[in-house]
């Protein structure tokens, strides 16, 4: 009778041939190369391309992504410098294939904000816009007439950035913002909504240097809206404005006495995001010197340690988006120079993707779906500099750009096990700064 040998059994005879030193670096080799070729599909390529136009002939600032006029597409507001302390906005009207027309619209009006936010100010089921303390009030057909302030308050003080959430719990919509007092002290001031349309001065907490931009999301997983704050400093001795603020969840924020990145002198931008997939938010600080950009990972608790440094050239913002559809969030910085995107391997390790979009300097990035293909795209407002001009003229026009996502979707990577979980929460983490891939269907990111 003839026996039938174990389908093992040329491989026990394989290694039976060879030492023991041999099988081992066989093994190490191939473990190796299987690394390689996961890493390499963790940061597999991003493509954008542009949509071809030229929108926006003015000094570009800032820029909001919604469905203004109810069609189904996502619309621009932008909003321009036309003197160092006015603004003149602009909405382009998408078609949802990615490209847009200008509306026509010209709304001038003295700021010195110049992020616009986007909420349904008198509860007429609209989206309206919030520059500074300028409210723009939508017809309902994308049309915008100048609104009464929202913001009441004692002295009036200049509102440089704001951002919305529930930050008392009360299942409403708040406002904080970073304001600037004649002293060119800064203090991030909370907003509480009454109901009516208008938003309540409700306390301050002070800032040191000068700050500039702020994101809201619950860092330390108690259910309650924190703020990460970045900001200028003048000198090396002052203090580091980059700080994170702790909610008590009624709306009262007091600093942590966290200072992230204590050299940096000049930060305009932040994101927020869950970057290492752990089930907390992470912060990605940018700045216009080195490094351009640093990752700040947190334990969970609200308590972040640096981590990798990212960029190229100086950066002025940065947002987060799953970009390459893979699960992760991945980085764009618009930067003093061509903007670059970084891809993530799903564990908070990123990549440059060699991708260098446009040509000068840009300001501001908005994120959304423009072309309704499940993919995330970029709207840039952008600006030119003299530097052969004197400060007070050097910033010139240059036009915006719409970079659309032509990236092929891939299969996510393992999540990690989160150090925190949060089932249950009555009140989202998630932040405004954060943007993610919308699911395939016909309906638009807003």
């Amino acid at each position: 009778m003839r026996l039938n040998r174990h389908p093992a059994w040329p491989l026990a005879q394989h290694e039976r041939s060879h030492p023991a030193w041999a099988r081992r670096a066989f093994v190490c080799l191939t473990a190796t190369l299987f690394t390689l070729v996961v890493s390499a599909a963790s940061h597999a390529q991003v493509t954008f391309a542009s949509n071809g136009q030229q929108l926006n002939d003015l000094v570009g600032r800032g820029v909001a992504l919604a469905d203004f006029n109810g069609d189904g597409a996502l619309d621009a507001f932008v909003v321009n410098e036309s003197a160092p302390t006015s603004q003149d906005c602009r909405v382009y009207v998408g078609d949802g294939r990615g490209r847009f027309e200008d509306s026509g619209q010209r709304l001038t009006s003295p700021s010195w904000a110049r992020r616009p936010v986007v909420h349904d100010v008198d509860g007429n089921g609209t989206k309206d816009v919030i520059v500074g303390r300028m409210a723009w009030m939508n017809d309902g057909r994308g049309r915008f007439v100048p609104g009464t302030s929202p913001l009441v308050d004692s002295d009036g003080a200049m509102v440089w950035q704001c951002r919305l959430a529930d930050v008392n719990g009360d299942g409403l919509t708040d406002l904080f913002a970073i304001v600037t007092l004649a002293n060119m002290e800064s203090k991030g001031r909370v907003y509480l909504n009454d109901r009516k349309g208008h938003f309540q001065e409700a306390g301050q907490t002070p800032l040191p240097g000068l700050a500039a931009a702020v994101e809201l999301g619950d860092v330390n997983g108690d259910g309650a809206v924190d703020a990460v704050v970045s900001g200028w400093r003048n000198a090396s001795t002052d203090p580091c404005p980059n700080r994170v603020l702790l909610n008590d969840g009624k709306g009262r924020f007091t600093d942590s006495g966290q200072q992230l990145d204590e050299e940096t002198r000049h930060s305009h931008g932040l994101a927020l995001g869950d970057l290492d997939r752990d089930g907390d938010l992470d912060v990605v600080l940018v700045t216009q010197g080195t490094p351009a950009a640093r990752l700040y990972l947190n334990d969970g608790k609200g308590r972040f340690t640096a981590g990798h440094t990212l960029g190229t050239t100086g950066v002025e913002k940065v947002a987060v988006s799953d970009m390459n559809g893979d699960g992760s969030l991945d980085i764009f910085l618009a930067c003093i120079g061509p903007d670059e995107v970084w891809l993530n391997d799903g564990r908070g390790s990123f990549a440059d993707s060699a991708l260098r979009l446009g040509a000068d300097w840009s300001w501001e990035v908005a994120v959304g779906d423009m072309n309704r293909d499940g993919l995330p795209d970029l709207f840039v407002v952008n600006l030119a500099v003299d530097r052969s001009a004197p400060p007070q003229t050097m910033m010139r026009p240059r036009p915006a750009e719409a970079w659309l996502n032509t990236s092929q979707r891939l299969s996510s990577p393992p999540r990690k096990a989160a150090s925190s979980p949060r089932a249950g929460s009555s009140r989202s983490r998630a932040t405004t700064s954060t943007v993610t891939a919308a699911p395939t269907s016909s309906s638009p990111t807003s």
